[in-house]
C-alpha cells in the first residue's frame, strides 16, 4: 500500500478529543491507542515513556531531555518508514491521530510504534495496555487487532546475534520475525571484529537477516536457511529453554537416562546425574509439546511425579511436558 493510503485529513472533532485524552494521559493506566466509534484514536504523551531510543545507534535518552516537536506512527503497515504517518499536536507534547477501522482490514495484526522528531522510537514498557481488538468476523472470531510494539534489545538476553567483519559499515540492523521484520528498531553494536546484539526471546523458531548499510544479508555463521516469499533466503534460529528432569526414585539403580521425542528416543544419549535426592538432568528444549520416559537400567518408566500422560500410536504411555 502507498503512504498516501494512510494519510489522515484534519478533522474538526480532533479538538474535542482534548477532554477525552487529557484524563487518559494523566492516569496511571497507559493507553497508546483506544477505540471510539468506528475510529482508532492514537495517543502519544511523552510522560508515559521511561526511555526514547535513538534510531542510529540504539542508545536511550530520558524523554524529559527531548523537546518533542513532531510525532508520527510507523509500523509493519508501512515497512517501518522513518517518515511515518504524522500526528496532530495538542500541546504539552501530546499528539493524537484518528484512523478509521476500515483501513486495518488487510492485516491480522498491526504492529506499530511512535517516532519522535524523526530520531527516536518511543519505547513502551509492560504497563501499557495496548492489545485492542479492532473488529470481528460475523461468527464472533477476532478479525484483526492493533498492538503497540514493545520489543527491544536486552543486554542480558538469552540469544546473541553476531555478524563478523563489515567493520567499515556505517550501520548494521538486525531484523526478523521477532520484530515483524522492522528494519529500523534493532541497530547492532559495533565491536572490534564485527557487530553484535542480544535479545531475550521466547523458545521457538525465528527467521532473521542482517541489514548492512541498507543491504540485506543472511547470517554467514548459520547454515540453516529457509526461503521467504518476499525476502528470499533467510536465516533460521532455534531458541530453547532449560528444562530440568528429575526422578526421586530408584536410588539403587546403576544408570538412569531420559529419552523422548527431543532426542529421537535414544535410551543412552542423555544420561542423568545421581544426586542425594535422586537423578537429574537439564536439557535445552524448543517450544512445544514433548513426550518422554525415563530409562532405569534398561527398564522404561513414565515420570511418577508428572500426571500428564498420553498414549502414542503404538499404545505406549508417555509422560508429556510443554515448553512455552
Amino acid at each position: 500500500m502507498s503512504e498516501n493510503s494512510y494519510s489522515i485529513p484534519k478533522t474538526w472533532w480532533l479538538i474535542s478529543l482534548v477532554l477525552i485524552i487529557t484524563p487518559l494521559t494523566a492516569s496511571a493506566q497507559k493507553l497508546g491507542h483506544y477505540l471510539k466509534g468506528d475510529q482508532v484514536i492514537f495517543v502519544f504523551s511523552p510522560q508515559d515513556y521511561e526511555t526514547f531510543t535513538r534510531l542510529k545507534n540504539g542508545r536511550t535518552k530520558d524523554p524529559a531531555r527531548v523537546k518533542v516537536k513532531r510525532v508520527c506512527i510507523s509500523g509493519n503497515f508501512n515497512n517501518w518508514d522513518k517518515d511515518g504517518v504524522p500526528m496532530d499536536p495538542l500541546g504539552d507534547g501530546v499528539f493524537v491521530l484518528s484512523q478509521p477501522l476500515s483501513i486495518f482490514k488487510d492485516e491480522l495484526t498491526w504492529d506499530f510504534k511512535y517516532l519522535v522528531n524523526g530520531k527516536y522510537w518511543a519505547e513502551p514498557d509492560a504497563s501499557f495496555r495496548d492489545n485492542v481488538v479492532a473488529g470481528t468476523f460475523p461468527n464472533g472470531d477476532t478479525s484483526y487487532f492493533l498492538q503497540l510494539n514493545t520489543f527491544r534489545p536486552d543486554i542480558m538476553g538469552n540469544t546473541l546475534f553476531r555478524l563478523p567483519g563489515h567493520t567499515d559499515a556505517r550501520e548494521v540492523i538486525l531484523t526478523g520475525t521477532f520484530n515483524s521484520w522492522n528494519n529500523h528498531t534493532l541497530p547492532m553494536e559495533k565491536t572490534a571484529t564485527g557487530w553484535r546484539l542480544a535479545l531475550d526471546l521466547e523458545p521457538g523458531f525465528y527467521q532473521y537477516k542482517f541489514i548492512v548499510d541498507g543491504v540485506m544479508i543472511e547470517d554467514p555463521l548459520n547454515d540453516d536457511l529457509v526461503r521467504h516469499d518476499q525476502l528470499g533466503p533467510v536465516s533460521v534460529i532455534k531458541v530453547t529453554k532449560e528444562v530440568r528432569f528429575f526422578l526421586n526414585t530408584h536410588l539403587s539403580a546403576q544408570n538412569v537416562a531420559v529419552a523422548g521425542t527431543f532426542n529421537n528416543w535414544q535410551p543412552d544419549l542423555d544420561l542423568m546425574e545421581k544426586t542425594e535426592d535422586g537423578w537429574e538432568i537439564k536439557l535445552e528444549l524448543p517450544e512445544g509439546k514433548h513426550y518422554y520416559r525415563f530409562v532405569v537400567d534398561d527398564a522404561w518408566i513414565t515420570d511418577p511425579t508428572n500426571p500428564v500422560q498420553e498414549y502414542d500410536d503404538e499404545g505406549h504411555v508417555n509422560s508429556v511436558i510443554i515448553v512455552n
